[in-house]
């Protein structure tokens, strides 16, 4: 049996969306949809790591670029590949949007990437991963749910009568009895709110939060219980700029701490790291406890599309609509250049011993991962 998730009175909450096609939403809400799927998918977190040392200097090594690599193509009867995470390079979950809800949950055990081919009424956009035997993915429908290592099981469903929109882009947290799952919904399908609920191990409950027009997107963890927190606000008017902002959350609030102009090179984009967040502030790259900041580079590349991915300030995986880019401390290197001509990123997970980068080329309509493992 799933729970049912509570608000903070202790009343049912409502249905959640079931999908953009129909609420009414208008065709610029579900091709952003589609397009923020490439700022769900840059940052992966390792949940369970705690920051809360001050900045301190980075390790002089600057990081190694002698990948060796290898392509996987997903074809996922045509779903667009959008999530990814791992407990290790042998043990990694990609998500897929459907399309087809058969093929939305793919596993690569080492050798290839296996779907099961159950039809589950999840329509994932994140996936997050504990260990192996403990993975969760949230998605549009509103459904949370979790991997105990042998099957996916419906962990919870928030019904919420009186909206047309409701569902969840992302989740997070410390530890597995401390998750945060973020998300937004809509009364008219065409304003939209920021959605929290938080988990304590039992009961999903929604965070009572001051009405706020950012859809929330993706969620990480800093320190001192405080998360950072990625929103978008849409414009209806095609002629204004949509605009990205991340907030800090501390648990109960959201406080601002970067506000940017959204558009096709990305939304910003934010990374845990040992000491830190590393953030992309536009093409500004710095280091943040969320008080002090410290500039680590610039990318002065107009392929730079605001998606990272690091392990320490001197090895940080970036994103270009071109390929697969690596900042080691000095300078700014590729590691890959794509073939097709239209290829983007859509999500990077790094391990000790090398990359993984989830991509698409709009082109074929073909998803790929391009596997790179340190020589």
């Amino acid at each position: 049996m799933f729970q049912q998730v509570k608000d903070e009175n202790d009343k049912y909450l409502p249905c959640l969306y079931n999908s953009c096609n129909s609420c009414g939403i208008t065709m610029k809400y579900h091709s952003l949809i589609v397009l923020v799927a490439v700022c769900l998918c840059f940052l992966f977190l390792n949940l369970n790591c705690k920051k809360d040392n001050p900045l301190t200097p980075p390790d002089d090594t600057p990081g190694r670029r002698d990948y060796t690599w290898f392509i996987d193509t997903i074809y996922a009867g045509g779903n667009i590949i959008n999530s990814i995470d791992g407990a290790s390079s042998n043990d990694v979950w990609a998500t897929t949007i459907p399309g087809d809800y058969s093929q939305t949950l793919y596993h690569f055990n080492g050798t290839k990437w296996i779907t099961d081919g159950i039809n589950r009424s999840l329509d994932p956009y994140s996936v997050r991963v504990f260990s192996s035997n403990n993975v969760w993915s949230v998605g549009s429908s509103g459904e949370i749910w979790q991997y105990d290592g042998k099957t996916w099981k419906l962990n919870a469903k928030a019904p919420s009568p009186g909206t047309i929109y409701y569902g969840l882009s992302d989740i997070n947290g410390t530890t597995i009895d401390d998750l945060y799952a973020v998300g937004k919904f809509s009364k008219t399908g065409s304003d939209f709110y920021s959605l929290i609920y938080h988990y304590d191990g039992s009961m999903w409950t929604r965070m009572n939060l001051e009405e706020n027009p950012y859809l929330l997107y993706y969620i990480r963890y800093l320190n001192k219980n405080r998360y950072f927190i990625l929103g978008i606000r849409y414009q209806s008017d095609t002629r204004s700029n949509d605009t990205s902002k991340i907030f800090l959350f501390d648990g109960s609030s959201l406080q601002e701490f970067y506000t940017g102009v959204a558009n096709s090179n990305g939304y910003g984009d934010f990374c845990p790291v040992p000491n830190g967040m590393i953030v992309a502030e536009g093409k500004r790259i710095l280091i943040t406890d969320g008080n002090q900041r410290m500039d680590i580079t610039t990318i002065q590349s107009d392929m730079f599309i605001n998606g990272i991915k690091a392990r320490n300030e001197k090895d940080i995986i970036i994103a270009m609509t071109d390929g697969i880019a690596q900042y080691n401390g000095t300078d700014v290197q590729y590691l890959y250049h794509f073939s097709g001509t239209n290829t983007r990123i859509l999500g990077m997970k790094l391990f000790n011993n090398g990359v993984f980068v989830i991509a698409r080329d709009w082109n074929i309509n073909t998803n790929y991962i391009f596997r790179g493992y340190l020589n």
